[in-house]
């Protein structure tokens, strides 16, 4: 197969496009700046496409977009300019080429406030941030044009990621003292399932298209993740547990499960604490 992988220089990409070119794939990538992947089976075509079209010649199979701003409290334009321009030009690129199936990392922020305790796929949307109301509109865009696979994403950890996991790995690196708020946790996937839950979804062939919500497939706390990782790591921090008000909610993968079982909270923050430890991406084989 042919893929098309967009936003190809971020993180996330990277480890999709590993686990392609692994398996024998053909990958074009497209970014602002180049993800310095040097492989026979990848080709890099630099391109904005939050300006315009990408003039794509190659016959794509499936189009994988990861390509637009993640969370970081940049101005609201930014996020319509990422999200949604971006999205309506690469599906202007692809006008007349008939891909079988475009996979839209998406995320869990399209739900806004979570009201219930177990987030799932039927969960009411409630006050969104512009963020998230800009990634539900690109996926209308999408669900528009041809086949679709949705992944509405929680934290992705892997080498590059920002966040809590990262802020707590560098903490327990340093020896710090670290406060944190004890609660249930399954709200993060590693960067690497990202490719196997697209591989299982084409495997399936159970119907054409689908919005998923994406977590790990069983039930930590955040208390358990951060112990977990400082007996890993041999550090000497000094954890304090603070109470806190706060309702705080784990993500249903049930729907998701039905072809796909992500891994275990353990299992993520361990392959996570290793490859930080390494600074090797880690490949799902």
């Amino acid at each position: 197969m042919k893929f098309l992988v967009t936003g190809a220089s971020s993180y996330v990409a990277k480890y999709i496009i590993d686990h392609l070119l692994f398996r024998g794939h053909h990958v074009v990538g497209t970014s602002r700046s180049n993800p310095q992947i040097v492989n026979s089976k990848f080709k890099w075509i630099r391109h904005d496409l939050s300006f315009e079209p990408l003039q794509l010649k190659d016959q794509i199979d499936i189009i994988i977009h990861v390509a637009g701003l993640a969370w970081m409290g940049r101005n609201n334009s930014d996020y319509v300019q990422s999200n949604i321009i971006v999205t309506w030009n690469l599906l202007k690129t692809i006008e007349g080429l008939s891909p079988q199936l475009i996979v839209y990392t998406s995320t869990r922020d399209v739900y806004g406030e979570v009201v219930d305790k177990v987030l799932t796929e039927k969960s009411n949307i409630i006050n969104p941030i512009v963020y998230g109301h800009t990634k539900f509109v690109a996926e209308s865009l999408i669900k528009e044009t041809c086949n679709y696979l949705i992944l509405r994403l929680p934290s992705v950890i892997g080498i590059g990621t920002h966040g809590w996991i990262r802020s707590i790995f560098l903490r327990l690196r340093e020896n710090e003292e670290i406060k944190y708020k004890n609660a249930p946790f399954n709200n993060i996937i590693h960067a690497c399932e990202i490719p196997r839950v697209i591989e299982a979804f084409l495997l399936k062939k159970k119907d054409d298209n689908g919005t998923y919500l994406m977590g790990c497939s069983d039930h930590s706390t955040s208390e358990k993740v951060i112990i977990a990782m400082k007996k890993k790591m041999g550090s000497e921090s000094k954890l304090i547990g603070i109470p806190s008000e706060h309702e705080f909610y784990t993500i249903s993968t049930d729907k998701v499960s039905e072809f796909y079982k992500s891994m275990t909270v353990e299992s993520t923050v361990d392959v996570y604490v290793e490859e930080m430890q390494s600074m090797k991406r880690y490949l799902h084989k």
